[in-house]
């Protein structure tokens, strides 16, 4: 980490400790929604870009998924993934469909609903990353049943932070070539 983000991030979350996952995870959240973060440096942060909310650092990113992100995420995500329906982008994050249509009108998303969110740009940010940028490519695969997840598509077994890490090491191991 550089020092001015390195401090900002230690004086923001002390005591807790930040790791490369974390940094990882929150880089691909916003970057598949278009969140400008300023990485000097560091590519994890760098997936951050495509989220849209105008956090330059780890403490601002913090702050924003604390007040809730802006709806808005959630229709950049439904665009990004293809979804004909807002209802299809809320069973990936575990909202029924009255709290999506209140939230819809309302214009902000929870604390916890802005996290499952950001899990789910992470991890498309990351898929999208092993199909080196190619988005098509990326969504088809999120989209097929795979036997490593007992027959579900990545989109599907993410829904839980423990699917969610089935699918971070699937993608790795693909990333590695040692199965996919």
């Amino acid at each position: 980490m550089s020092a001015g983000l390195s401090d900002v991030c230690c004086a923001s979350i002390a005591p807790h400790a930040v790791t490369t996952a974390d940094l990882q995870f929150l880089c691909y959240a916003f970057a598949t929604m278009g969140v400008a973060i300023d990485t000097a440096g560091h590519e994890s942060l760098a997936h951050y870009r495509l989220v849209g909310i105008d956090a330059p650092t780890l403490s601002r990113v913090v702050e924003r998924v604390e007040k809730g992100l802006p709806f808005s995420a959630v229709e950049r995500m439904q665009k990004l993934l293809g979804a004909p329906s807002l209802r299809q982008i809320g069973e990936l994050l575990r909202m029924p469909d009255r709290t999506l249509y209140h939230r819809k009108e309302t214009r902000r998303l929870s604390p916890d609903e802005s996290d499952r969110l950001l899990r789910l740009a992470r991890l498309v940010g990351l898929t999208i990353d092993l199909f080196e940028g190619n988005r098509v490519g990326a969504i088809q695969w999120l989209n097929t049943p795979k036997s490593q997840l007992e027959g579900a598509s990545p989109l599907e077994y993410m829904r839980t932070g423990v699917g969610a890490q089935a699918v971070e090491e699937l993608i790795w191991r693909a990333e590695h070539s040692m199965y996919a």
